[in-house]
Formats: structure tokens, sequence, C-alpha cells
């Protein structure tokens, strides 16, 4: 039996090296796996299709080569998070990732995949259908989050990931032209199939796409003209068509002609916003006096826009002077905004500043009936210096959280020996040096999170094998 309880595991931003061990599955339970940010090289292990509860996978930004696995489409059907970009994987992108009916977050970004996009990816459930319940991505008290590249930034979500719909295919060697089938994910919101090598026609029906937030097309070879039913696409606020072969008039809308001209150059375009008018002649650059002419009509438009807001102040508190009744009653809403904030604030520092009553700290809970304590919260407590050995005695303890302070020191050996632990975090805590085996006693670990500190001090994990296989049983293999 090894940690068959273990549905949360997060090592990313360490320095983690070698290859994923075999042994990894026998976790059959894991739900959450975070690797990202470390020097993990080798092939993604086919040991890993026993873990079939996985809903997460992130293993960017490491060195792991070899293809996409095949088995993933099929032997993992509740994976709703893949993220895999910036390694050494190459290849084709098999069809039978197309299985993988509730992805929500596909990155297979800064790789080397080669070949075609899989006529298949309508079968992506969630990205095709409106969903009526959110899934919440949740380990226990621990709430999951994942970074996302949209929109040219990267963002991280957390309580609204549930929402979160993204296909990243960019800085590949993707050929081909782009499926009219990917038009069918009607509930995608971002989309980046930039520096790659398509060709062909931006799909007619790419306009179906109502729900597209951020589309990333730039640094391609497509060809043709714009559809027209980029007009549609009222919720699309970044767009980057960028260093194409497209021709001919940009599609006059309010929506598209807002973006920069950056989203756009590179090309054969014309129209707003570019700076080139439409001829039968083909593009051509507007004289100066009708720049001059565009410039005034904004500046005249910031003069009104001024004007108006002038106006109704001062229509506002003219009425405010002269009507005494909407006076008082304007005044009156205003203090008891006031008050609210005031009584909210004041009960806030009260419950922050004010010692609990009784001998038990609320960040220890103990059990009812023996006494002995169950959880400690000790995160944020601006705890630094070693950890004491008396933590020893706590051998019924099952929850200990101290992520989020400074200790400057090593995982104390001895924390292997709290065997009752369910839930583990020491992210962001100051530790650093070698991750001791001994935590792999822990058979009843629900929970582990040893991410990054904010100290620059990286923990070093130089063979992952202690994290299937606890100390007595290493060696253990598939």
């Amino acid at each position: 039996m090894k940690w068959p309880s273990l549905a949360y595991l997060n090592l990313g931003n360490n320095m983690l090296s070698g290859s994923i061990p075999n042994s990894i599955g026998f976790l059959r339970g894991l739900r959450y796996l975070n690797l990202y940010n470390n020097t993990i090289s080798g092939q993604i292990p086919f040991a890993m299709h026993h873990c079939t509860s996985l809903i997460k996978i992130d293993l960017a930004n490491n060195d792991i080569d070899g293809s996409l696995p095949t088995w993933m489409g099929t032997r993992l059907p509740n994976l709703r998070i893949l993220v895999l970009d910036a390694n050494q994987l190459r290849g084709n992108i098999s069809s039978e990732i197309c299985h993988l009916n509730s992805l929500q977050i596909l990155d297979l970004s800064d790789s080397k995949f080669s070949g075609i996009i899989p006529r298949c990816v309508h079968n992506f459930t969630a990205m095709a259908t409106k969903r009526s319940d959110l899934f919440i991505f949740t380990s226990g008290a621990l709430l999951e989050s994942a970074s996302v590249i949209t929109k040219g930034r990267e963002f991280r979500y957390d309580t609204i990931l549930g929402l979160v719909t993204n296909i990243d295919l960019s800085k590949n060697n993707l050929s081909g032209d782009i499926p009219n089938e990917l038009m069918s994910l009607v509930e995608l919101r971002s989309l980046n199939l930039s520096g790659n090598h398509f060709t062909g026609l931006i799909p007619q029906t790419i306009g179906d796409m109502k729900q597209l937030e951020s589309l990333d097309l730039s640094r391609n070879s497509l060809s043709g003209e714009m559809p027209n039913s980029f007009k549609v696409m009222s919720a699309l606020n970044f767009l980057n068509v960028s260093y194409n072969h497209l021709t001919g008039r940009i599609p006059e809308s309010t929506q598209l002609q807002g973006f920069d001209n950056s989203s756009f150059i590179g090309n054969d375009l014309c129209g707003l916003p570019l700076t080139s008018n439409c001829s039968s002649g083909g593009p051509t650059n507007k004289d100066d006096n009708e720049s001059d002419n565009h410039k005034s009509k904004i500046e005249w438009l910031y003069v009104f826009m001024s004007l108006g807001y002038a106006v109704g102040l001062s229509v506002f508190c003219t009425t405010l002077v002269l009507k005494k009744s909407w006076r008082e009653a304007y005044y009156e809403f205003l203090e008891d905004i006031w008050n609210k904030v005031y009584v909210y604030c004041h009960i806030k520092w009260r419950r922050l500043t004010t010692k609990p009553s009784g001998s038990v700290p609320r960040w220890c809970f103990c059990d009812n009936i023996t006494g002995h304590v169950r959880q400690l919260h000790l995160q944020f407590s601006g705890l630094s210096g070693k950890i004491d050995l008396s933590f020893l005695n706590l051998k019924h303890l099952r929850y200990l959280d101290l992520s989020q302070n400074n200790f400057e020191q090593t995982i104390p050996s001895f924390i292997g020996s709290l065997t009752s632990l369910e839930y583990l975090n020491l992210s962001h805590a100051g530790f650093y040096g070698t991750v001791p085996h001994s935590i792999g006693n822990l058979l009843n670990i629900h929970t582990l999170n040893l991410e990054i500190n904010y100290y620059g001090s990286q923990l070093d994990v130089n063979s992952l094998e202690w994290v299937s296989t606890p100390l007595f049983q290493i060696g253990s293999t598939l």
C-alpha cells in the first residue's frame, strides 16, 4: 500500500531532476499532479495510465521528451486540465486525445509537435456545450489554481477556474489548415495557434465562437480575406492576426476597429484601424490631410465628452443646493454608507486584535473527547527559525499547514513520523535543501504541497521515487 489516499501533489517550482518513476502508477487516487517548473526529463511513464482519477496534470517547463501518450485519451476520463507546455515533446497530436470530453484547458505550446490539428476536436464537449454546473477544483481545504496565457498575458485562475476554457498550441511546428471542426467549440474563451505553419483560409464559421475573448493566429501562413463573421464576435477583446498573408478589407465593426494596429501588421490588409485605404488598386496610404481630419474628430470627441460630464455634474450639484429634501436624502444616504463601513471595519479589527477566549487558540483544533491535537493552521503566522522536536508528540495530528512563513531551514525528517497526517502544506515557507525520504512514510496523506517559497530557496528532490514509494519500500516498481 503506497499512499493510497493521496489526491493532491504539488512539487512545482523546485529543483526536481530525474524522470517520473513508474511507481507513480500506485497513486490510484491521485487527482491533481503539479510538477511544473522543474528539470524533470525522460518520458511520461505508461504507468501513469493507472491514475484514472486524475483531473489535472501540469508538467509545464521541464525537459520531458517523447510523444504525447495516446493512452491519455482513453484512460483518463476525468481529465479537465492538461498543461505540457515548454517541454521537448514531439510528434503528431494523436486523435486519441479527442476522447477527453471533460477537457477545459489544453496547453501544448512551446514544444516540437508537428502534423495537423486532429479533426475530432469537436468532441471536446466541455468546450462545445454550455454547462449548467460549475466544477470546483478543490482538494480538501486547498483550492487548486492554473496559469493560462491569454490576451497576450499570463493569468492565474483559482476561484473561477471552472469557467476557464483554453486551447494553446502556439510555438510548435503544426501545419495544414485550421479545421472547421475547431469552430464548433462555441464555449471556448481563448485560442492561440500562433507561431506555427498553418496555411489556407481562416474558417468562415469563426463567428460561431461567440464566447471567444482571445484569439491569436499570428505568425503563420494564413491567406485570403478575414471572414465577415468576425463582426458578430462581441466578446472578443484580444485579436492578433499579424504576420500572415491576409489580404483585403478588415471587416468593419466597432470591435475590430478598436484593436491596435499591431494586431494586423505584416499582411496586405486595409481599412481601420490601419492607416491604409481600401481601393480597387489595393491598399493605399491616406494623405496627411485625412489623418489630420481624423485626429481633429477624435479631439472634438474628447471635448464634447468632457463638456457632457461637466454639465451633468453641475446639474446634480445645483439640484442638491436648491432642493432641500433631495439634499437631506443624499446626505442621509452617505451617512448610512459610512456607518456600515465603519462598523464592518471595526468588527474585523477587533476580531484580528482580540485574543480568543479559552485555553485553545483559534489556530489549534482538538478532539472534543480525547483532547488530542488534530489540526494546526499556522499559515501566514510570521513564523521563523527552527521547528521544535516537540512536534513529535503530536501523534494524532491530521492537518498541518505551515505555508507562507519563513523558517529558512531544511524540512525536518521527523515530520515523516507524524503518520496520522492527511494534509501537509509546506509551500512558500522558506524551506530549502533536500526533501527527506521519510515523508514517504505518511501513508494517510491526502494533500501534499511543497511548492517553492517566496525567498528564492528551492527544494531539491533528485529522485521522485519517494513520492509514490514509502521509505521502507523504495525500489518497488509496477
